[in-house]
């Protein structure tokens, strides 16, 4: 499934997630907010357009509000570099990783992420399907997508 959240960038992106999140997403939004229907990571609850992606600076004070009520420093972009590293690490070809993130070229990802890639990688050149298609082949629980705004 895919919804094509916005970014900061505002380009439309959906992200892979296994089949068995996605349920798991879906059982706590209808439990906590009753008929709530939303792909969406980070969706607006309370406040109209109810169950649409809150902008990027809503997530990014939510981001502070949190970090200053728990005293714990983090960033959202810690799970993307998280994200990224770990498909690379796990033969996930570049060009795939910089297309789910966006960058308008591999060199982009290969200047962040080249020291993980190791001195044996091999850049290769290969047209692929679609990121989505790539990611399902690269796992078994990898089957679906889930929007982040």
């Amino acid at each position: 499934m895919a919804n094509c959240a916005r970014s900061k960038s505002r380009e439309q992106r959906s992200i892979p997630v296994s089949a068995e999140l996605l349920r798991l997403w879906s059982d706590y939004l209808h439990t906590e907010y009753g008929d709530l229907d939303s792909d969406y990571v980070f969706v607006n609850l309370f406040a109209e357009p109810r169950g649409q992606a809150l902008s990027y600076p809503a997530v990014y004070d939510l981001v502070l509000r949190s970090r200053r009520r728990t005293g714990i420093v983090f960033d959202p972009h810690w799970c993307r570099h998280t994200a990224a590293t770990r498909a690379l690490r796990d033969g996930v070809p570049i060009e795939v990783v910089s297309k789910l993130l966006g960058h308008s070229s591999v060199t982009t990802t290969s200047a962040i992420y080249g020291s993980w890639l190791g001195p044996g990688h091999v850049h290769t050149r290969t047209i692929v399907p679609g990121p989505r298609a790539c990611w399902r082949s690269v796992g078994p629980r990898a089957s679906g997508t889930l929007a982040v705004a």
